[in-house]
């Protein structure tokens, strides 16, 4: 179990450098609506799925929605 959680910790760091980008991109107001969005699709996505190999990818995106949203607010 120790390499799955470090693996989750890892990809959330690796998706920390998205936040101040997209922030001084297109603001903070849309950078909120933009994750919250993304979080959203991604939670439908992943209860409507059910392979496995799918759902990796959309992980890593829910990491980068959440971990954005987490430094924005």
């Amino acid at each position: 179990m120790a390499t799955i959680s470090a693996c989750a910790v890892g990809s959330r760091a690796a998706t920390t450098w998205l936040a101040p980008r997209a922030i001084s991109r297109y603001g903070l107001v849309r950078t909120i609506l933009g994750c919250v969005a993304i979080t959203v699709a991604i939670l439908v996505s992943l209860s409507l799925l059910r392979n496995v190999y799918v759902w990796f990818p959309l992980r890593f995106l829910l990491c980068a929605g959440t971990s954005t949203l987490f430094i924005a607010t």
